[in-house]
């Protein structure tokens, strides 16, 4: 297991602003949008993980908004394992900072 980036982790949990409307939602990512982040962001970004396929066959890197309702623009949008974006939107959901999502089913 790799080094955690605290910094980044703290950014996507705590650095989110009070009051977002939950009702609003996120931006789709463009194809064009999400080719670009992987081919750039090969890793997650949390943990370091490598893509790679699940049981599912799906790769386990993810894209996530870092302002959760936010737009889709290359700034707002970070890689993560799909173990990683989980632990992220359940942490916002605990400090009720966004509604819940479950991005493993």
């Amino acid at each position: 297991m790799n080094n955690i980036n605290w910094e980044l982790f703290k950014k996507l949990t705590d650095d989110i602003p009070d009051g977002l409307s939950k009702s609003k939602k996120k931006a789709t990512i463009q194809l064009k949008t999400r080719e670009l982040v992987f081919k750039v962001d090969t890793v997650c970004k949390l943990c370091g993980a490598e893509s790679r396929r699940d049981t599912n066959g799906l790769d386990i890197l993810q894209i996530h908004h870092i302002i959760p309702n936010g737009d889709a623009g290359l700034g707002n949008l970070v890689v993560l394992c799909k173990y990683c974006h989980q632990v992220v939107h359940h942490l916002l959901y605990v400090t009720k900072k966004w509604r819940y999502v479950n991005v493993l089913a």
